[in-house]
C-alpha cells in the first residue's frame, strides 16, 4: 500500500526546524509532511521540500507519528530508512510492520538480517579505515561493536582478526613510542651534559686566567712594597689572593663535575700551582705586616697560608719570630745603671 500523500496540516503545524543532508538547517513552522514532501512556513515565505533531501533522522522525527497504520506503510518507510543507513529507526518500523501485518514476518526477518549485515559491514569498514590511518583506539571500538551487536554477522570473524591485528599494531606503536621517548631522554641528557661540559670549560678558562692575574698582581705588590708604598702593596696582594681563591674554586668545580679527560687533567695540574701561589701571597702579606710590626695582621695571613699547607716553612718561621718578638716586647725594661 502506498503511503498517503495528503498534507497533515492541522495536526502538524508548530515551530520546528528541518535539517538537510548537506547540513543546512531551516527554522520555521512545519505546516505539513507526507512521504514525499515537507512544507514549512518561514518568516517571509512558505516552501515545500522533497523529503529525500532531508536528513533521514530529521525526516523520521517529523513523519513517524503520521505513518498510515498498516503493515505495508511501515514496511516501505523501514526500507527507505534502511537505504539511508538510519538503521535504528528502520528496525522500529520493521517491527511495527509485523505488528500490523504478521504475514510480513518472513520478509521482515530477511530485511532485518540485511540491515544488520549492512550496519556490521559499515562498522567493520570504518574500523578498517581507522586502523589504516593508525587511529587504533577508534578501530578497536568499531570492531568491538560488530562483535557485541552482530555476532552472527559474516563480519564478526573478520572483526576478531582485525582486532588482533590492531592490538599488535598498538603494542608495536607503543614500543616505538617508548623507544623514541628513551632516545629523546638520552639526547636531552647528552645535550645537558654537553652544555655542562661547555660551562665547565669556560670555568676552567676563567680559572687559568685568574691564576695568571694572581701572579701578575703578586709581582705588582712586591714592586710596590719595594718602593715602600705599603697601601698599594696591600691592595695588590689582597687582589691577587682574591683572584687565586676564585681560580681554585673554579678548578675544584671542574674537577668534581667534569667527565672530560682534558679538563680533569688541567684541573689536576693547576690546583697545586694555585695553592703554591696563594700560599706565597699569604706569606708575602704576613712578612710585610710583620716587618711593620703589625703582628696581629701578619698572623692572620700566615695562618691562612698554614691552613693550606701546615708545613709551610716561611709561615712557620715568621710566626716563631713574631712570637719571640712579642715575648721580648712584653718583658719589663731594666732601668739604666
Amino acid at each position: 500500500m502506498r503511503i498517503a500523500i495528503l498534507l497533515l496540516v492541522a495536526a502538524l503545524a508548530h515551530a520546528d526546524s528541518i535539517e538537510f543532508k548537506n547540513g543546512v538547517r531551516i527554522n520555521g513552522e512545519i505546516l505539513g509532511i507526507t512521504r514525499e514532501k515537507v512544507t514549512i512556513q518561514m518568516e517571509e515565505a512558505t516552501a515545500a521540500f522533497d523529503t529525500k533531501d532531508l536528513d533521514p533522522f530529521c525526516f523520521y522525527r517529523l513523519y513517524a507519528a503520521f505513518v498510515p497504520q498498516d503493515g505495508q506503510a511501515h514496511l516501505e518507510l523501514a526500507v527507505y530508512l534502511a537505504g539511508e543507513k538510519a538503521y535504528e529507526p528502520a528496525r522500529k518500523e520493521f517491527l511495527k510492520a509485523v505488528i500490523f501485518d504478521e504475514q510480513l514476518a518472513a520478509e521482515i526477518d530477511a530485511k532485518l538480517k540485511e540491515i544488520n549485515d549492512a550496519e556490521a559491514k559499515g562498522l567493520f569498514e570504518e574500523g578498517a579505515a581507522a586502523a589504516l590511518a593508525e587511529r587504533f583506539e577508534e578501530a578497536l571500538a568499531r570492531f568491538q561493536q560488530v562483535l557485541q551487536r552482530f555476532p552472527e554477522s559474516p563480519f564478526a570473524e573478520e572483526s576478531k582478526k582485525a582486532m588482533s591485528a590492531a592490538a599488535d599494531a598498538i603494542q608495536k606503536k607503543n614500543a616505538e613510542k617508548q623507544a623514541l621517548l628513551a632516545q629523546l631522554a638520552a639526547k636531552k641528557v647528552e645535550d645537558k651534559n654537553q652544555q655542562g661540559e661547555a660551562l665547565l670549560k669556560a670555568k676552567a678558562d676563567a680559572a687559568a686566567k685568574g691564576l695568571e692575574d694572581g701572579k701578575k698582581l703578586n709581582a705588582d705588590a712586591l714592586e710596590q712594597e719595594g718602593k715602600g708604598k705599603l697601601t698599594r702593596a696591600d691592595r695588590a696582594y689582597q687582589a691577587a689572593a682574591t683572584r687565586l681563591v676564585e681560580a681554585k674554586t673554579l678548578f675544584l668545580e671542574v674537577q668534581s663535575g667534569s667527565k672530560d679527560d682534558a679538563l680533569l687533567a688541567q684541573a689536576k695540574e693547576k690546583l697545586p700551582e694555585v695553592d703554591k701561589w696563594l700560599i706565597g701571597v699569604y706569606d708575602n702579606l704576613g712578612h710585610m705586616w710583620a716587618t711593620q710590626q703589625n703582628f696581629r695582621e701578619a698572623q692572620v695571613w700566615l695562618n691562612r697560608a698554614l691552613a693550606i699547607d701546615p708545613t709551610d716553612k716561611v709561615a712557620t718561621e715568621l710566626k716563631l719570630r713574631i712570637a719571640e718578638e712579642l715575648m721580648r716586647l712584653q718583658q719589663p725594661r731594666q732601668p739604666p745603671r
